[in-house]
């Protein structure tokens, strides 16, 4: 309740008592983690263009959690998105500006060669649905078979689930 002391100033007589799962706590926690998230693709963004694949590969395993084999090579201006969920086999090429969406996981295999320009998507909105969510799940994960060839400015949605031995697109 409030009271009025003098004409210009209003006191509260009560605090008001927010309990700690109403929804005014819940925007706040939304907002916060949103910024977060949008931060950390920023800076993953940025990464992608130091000119060093040492330091890259070096910030994205230790600092990222991505798993990369050995001899593997991530190209200049590459995007990821949850990188904790991708995994690189030893002596793949990730080509410039490649985007992974590893959000349901992508695999790659062993001498992968995935050329400049290679989207490779895990989760998309449901057209048909009215809130347009995203009604994916871990099953639209991504598997790219050893010795696989993938060329330039190749888009590869979440039904395409796999990508066989020794398939060059």
């Amino acid at each position: 309740s409030l009271e009025r002391s003098n004409a210009n100033e209003i006191q509260c007589s009560e605090k008001e008592i927010v309990p700690p799962h109403s929804f005014k706590n819940q925007i706040g926690i939304g907002v916060i983690i949103s910024v977060i998230l949008s931060f950390r693709k920023y800076i993953l963004y940025n990464i992608g263009l130091i000119p060093s694949h040492t330091i890259r590969n070096v910030i994205y395993k230790y600092v990222f959690r991505m798993i990369i084999g050995k001899q593997s090579v991530v190209f200049y201006g590459c995007e990821f998105r949850a990188t904790e969920k991708l995994t690189i086999g030893q002596g793949s090429v990730i080509g410039d500006r490649c985007l992974l969406d590893a959000r349901n996981g992508i695999i790659i295999g062993d001498n992968v060669n995935l050329s400049s320009d290679v989207h490779i998507f895990t989760e998309q909105h449901d057209h048909r649905d009215p809130l347009f969510r995203c009604n994916s799940t871990r099953d639209f994960r991504v598997l790219v078979d050893d010795y696989v060839w993938i060329g330039p400015d190749t888009i590869s949605r979440s039904e395409e689930r796999r990508v066989g031995k020794e398939c060059r697109s």
